[in-house]
Protein backbone atom coordinates (compact mmCIF):
# COMPACT_ATOMS: atom_id res chain seq x y z
CA UNK A 1 0.00 0.00 0.00
CA UNK A 2 1.35 3.47 -0.84
CA UNK A 3 2.20 6.07 1.78
CA UNK A 4 -0.80 8.13 0.73
CA UNK A 5 -3.19 5.15 0.81
CA UNK A 6 -1.89 4.27 4.27
CA UNK A 7 -2.56 7.79 5.50
CA UNK A 8 -6.04 7.76 3.99
CA UNK A 9 -6.80 4.43 5.68
CA UNK A 10 -5.64 5.84 9.02
CA UNK A 11 -7.92 8.83 8.53
CA UNK A 12 -10.87 6.53 7.77
CA UNK A 13 -11.25 7.89 4.24
CA UNK A 14 -12.45 5.57 1.51
CA UNK A 15 -11.10 5.88 -2.00
CA UNK A 16 -13.58 3.52 -3.64
CA UNK A 17 -13.33 5.58 -6.85
CA UNK A 18 -10.20 7.16 -8.31
CA UNK A 19 -9.41 10.69 -7.17
CA UNK A 20 -7.08 13.48 -8.17
CA UNK A 21 -5.68 15.28 -5.16
CA UNK A 22 -3.69 18.47 -4.67
CA UNK A 23 -1.54 18.74 -1.55
CA UNK A 24 0.71 21.43 -0.04
CA UNK A 25 3.94 19.77 1.11
CA UNK A 26 4.73 20.59 4.72
CA UNK A 27 8.51 20.70 4.29
CA UNK A 28 9.02 22.45 0.95
CA UNK A 29 5.62 24.19 0.73
CA UNK A 30 5.52 22.90 -2.86
CA UNK A 31 2.36 21.66 -4.54
CA UNK A 32 1.87 17.93 -5.07
CA UNK A 33 -0.63 16.49 -7.55
CA UNK A 34 -1.55 12.81 -7.40
CA UNK A 35 -4.05 10.27 -8.62
CA UNK A 36 -5.10 7.53 -6.20
CA UNK A 37 -7.62 4.83 -5.39
CA UNK A 38 -8.01 2.38 -2.52
CA UNK A 39 -5.09 0.26 -3.74
CA UNK A 40 -2.37 2.75 -4.63
CA UNK A 41 -1.44 6.28 -5.53
CA UNK A 42 0.78 7.92 -8.11
CA UNK A 43 2.44 11.33 -7.78
CA UNK A 44 2.04 13.24 -11.03
CA UNK A 45 3.91 16.38 -10.01
CA UNK A 46 5.65 18.01 -7.09
CA UNK A 47 8.00 16.92 -4.34
CA UNK A 48 8.00 13.34 -3.07
CA UNK A 49 5.16 12.62 -0.65
CA UNK A 50 6.59 12.57 2.89
CA UNK A 51 3.48 12.62 5.07
CA UNK A 52 3.85 16.24 6.15
CA UNK A 53 1.43 17.72 3.65
CA UNK A 54 -2.06 19.15 3.85
CA UNK A 55 -4.62 18.18 1.23
CA UNK A 56 -5.97 21.28 -0.49
CA UNK A 57 -8.59 19.59 -2.66
CA UNK A 58 -9.81 16.20 -3.85
CA UNK A 59 -11.81 15.50 -6.99
CA UNK A 60 -13.53 12.13 -7.34
CA UNK A 61 -13.17 11.12 -10.97
CA UNK A 62 -16.33 10.32 -12.90
CA UNK A 63 -16.69 8.01 -15.90
CA UNK A 64 -16.77 11.13 -18.08
CA UNK A 65 -13.51 12.39 -16.51
CA UNK A 66 -11.89 9.01 -17.23
CA UNK A 67 -13.11 9.02 -20.84
CA UNK A 68 -11.77 12.54 -21.44
CA UNK A 69 -8.41 11.76 -19.81
CA UNK A 70 -8.10 8.58 -21.92
CA UNK A 71 -8.95 10.55 -25.08
CA UNK A 72 -6.24 13.10 -24.36
CA UNK A 73 -3.65 10.45 -23.45
CA UNK A 74 -4.51 8.31 -26.47
CA UNK A 75 -4.06 11.30 -28.74
CA UNK A 76 -0.64 12.08 -27.25
CA UNK A 77 0.50 8.47 -26.74
CA UNK A 78 -1.38 6.17 -29.13
CA UNK A 79 -1.21 2.45 -28.47
CA UNK A 80 0.69 0.73 -31.30
CA UNK A 81 -1.41 -1.77 -33.28
CA UNK A 82 -1.20 -5.29 -31.86
CA UNK A 83 -0.07 -4.23 -28.40
CA UNK A 84 -3.44 -3.60 -26.73
CA UNK A 85 -3.31 -4.51 -23.06
CA UNK A 86 0.50 -4.36 -22.87
CA UNK A 87 2.14 -1.85 -20.56
CA UNK A 88 4.24 0.78 -22.29
CA UNK A 89 6.27 2.68 -19.67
Amino acid sequence: MSERSSQEAENGASLDVPVIEVWRDGWTKGIQVSVADNKSGYRLAGPKFNGSGKRLTRHRLTARDAAEIRRILDRAYPIPPGSEGAFHG
